[in-house]
């Protein structure tokens, strides 16, 4: 679930991801959303920043003329 909010544009890109909100919308424990946080920034889908945590990674324009050159 975590994957497809950072690909649907769910939330939007830069919005900061709280570690505690994010674990208690997927009702898990901050460990395994920890852990799926670590896949996602090793997929570019989300950035770390230290001591502010993750963020949906910025799209930038190149990247989204190629997204709709691709849904097209």
């Amino acid at each position: 679930r975590l994957k497809e909010v950072a690909v649907d544009f769910t939330l939007r890109p830069g919005t900061r991801l709280d570690l505690n909100e994010v674990s208690d919308w997927l009702r898990v424990s901050t460990t395994p959303t920890r852990e799926a946080l670590s896949r996602l920034l090793a997929e570019s889908l989300v950035t770390c920043v230290p001591n502010q945590g993750f963020s949906i990674r910025e799209i930038d324009r190149a990247e989204l003329r190629d997204l709709f050159l691709l849904a097209d």
